[in-house]
């Protein structure tokens, strides 16, 4: 996963370096899940859950600051929704979008989408 990443934040930089950074990269999503699947962490008396999703909302500056988030959907499990959080703060900062950017995850116990 680690390569994965690297190889994708090589892409990304070398689109901004062709575009000025101003245009979102095609595959900034995947990028984006990568990134955060390194630090999503489910909690041990979860993992087993497959009836738990959260969806949420993450807004970016252009350098990749985490500037806000708000779920469009909880979990309806707290100690869940607890680590969907931990996650997202941890990530900061993010690979950067070159522009401001809202975007959805899904954060899923098997991974994100």
């Amino acid at each position: 996963m680690r390569r994965r990443l690297e190889a994708l934040k090589k892409e990304v930089s070398q689109k901004e370096a062709s575009g000025g950074g101003r245009e979102i990269p095609e595959n900034f999503g995947a990028l984006l899940r990568t990134h955060l699947q390194s630090f999503w962490e489910i909690p041990a008396s979860l993992s087993g859950r497959r009836d738990l999703s959260a969806l949420v909302v993450l807004r970016l500056s252009s350098t990749g600051e985490l500037l806000g988030y708000r779920f469009l959907r909880s979990s309806g499990n707290p100690l869940f929704d607890r680590a969907v959080e931990a996650a997202l703060k941890a990530a900061s900062p993010y690979p950067p979008p070159g522009r401001p950017l809202e975007i959805r995850v899904l954060f899923r116990p098997e991974g994100l989408s």
